[in-house]
């Protein structure tokens, strides 16, 4: 959110926590240089939240990463990949969802050092906040400035992680259409859905019967 001070406007990280009535429990200011993105609860009646460097021209000049917060709204871990656990800078997070056990599937997007390519990666947290692995997930169409970006991730029935992801339909044309990959725990690829056409699926849900539900948009004729 942003407030206003004179003619300008001042950027402000906030989270926050509410009782079902929507009374505030606390709340907590983030660093201003970074954006608070998606989230997923904990046990605790926290979240561990993704956090994402600003930037400009530059480039980020640090990675993203998680910061959990407990249901005091402590910050407690965090999370920054080494310089070795990517091949590129992780620029932002895109997608969170924390396993039952407490280990944290995370979902985002590198950017390579001559600012030409975003590629798709995605890993696992343990509970220490420890990496315990890191992957790129190859895109249905290969070349141009993206590879793609996740818009969400979930658990499947069977307890396995199940993320979606936009795709370019023709390399540097800015034409989107998105696909959903299923992951064992230990990050090897189950099955992957691809779907055609143009558009961008911007959210996902496991119904009662197991299937999945695939909520986006279309555009074209």
């Amino acid at each position: 959110m942003s407030r206003a001070e004179g003619d300008d406007y001042v950027s402000i990280r906030l989270l926050t926590r509410h009782q079902p009535d929507g009374t505030l429990d606390w709340d907590v200011h983030g660093n201003e240089n970074d954006f608070l993105g998606v989230l997923s609860p904990t046990a605790d009646g926290g979240a561990v939240v993704a956090m994402s460097p600003e930037w400009s021209e530059g480039g980020p000049n640090r990675p993203a990463g998680l910061d959990w917060y407990d249901g005091d709204g402590n910050l407690v871990r965090s999370w920054r990949p080494a310089d070795d656990d990517t091949e590129h800078t992780l620029r932002e997070i895109d997608a969170v969802q924390t396993l039952p056990d407490g280990r944290v599937f995370w979902a985002g997007q590198t950017l390579d050092d001559d600012f030409t390519k975003f590629t798709v990666v995605a890993g696992l947290v343990d509970t220490d906040g420890q990496l315990q692995w890191v992957l790129t997930i190859p895109s249905p169409v290969e070349g141009g400035y993206y590879s793609g970006q996740p818009t969400h991730a979930t658990l499947a029935a069977d307890g396995t992680i199940l993320m979606l992801s936009s795709y370019p339909i023709t390399a540097g044309a800015g034409i989107y259409a998105s696909f959903v990959v299923n992951f064992a725990l230990d990050g090897s690829e189950v099955w992957r859905a691809v779907f055609g056409g143009t558009g961008d699926g911007n959210g996902f849900e496991v119904a009662p019967s197991g299937n999945l539900v695939v909520a986006g948009n279309f555009q074209g004729s």
